[in-house]
């Protein structure tokens, strides 16, 4: 049993860390490949962070769109940017 909380929290240890890494990966600017211009604010963003977890960014970066090969994507107020 012992054996078993130990593997649980050196699990626990590594999905921390790993949440603290892509945490930085986001903060990162000079790591971002694309840019999102939403009313007069350029944001700088990670394209697959993006995708996995927003439906829209998926198909428009992964999705044979034109904005996949472009690194500033202008977006309207009324885009749907839910998480999936």
């Amino acid at each position: 049993l012992l054996q078993l909380v130990e593997i649980e929290e050196q699990e626990l240890d590594g999905l921390q860390i790993l949440s603290q890494q892509v945490g930085d990966l986001c903060e990162n600017i000079n790591l971002s490949d694309v840019n999102l211009n939403l009313q007069g604010q350029s944001i700088p963003a990670h394209k697959r962070i993006l995708a996995c977890r927003v439906e829209y960014f998926k198909s428009l970066f992964f999705g044979g769109c034109n904005e996949e090969t472009t690194n500033s994507i202008h977006l309207e107020p009324n885009t749907p940017l839910n998480s999936t």
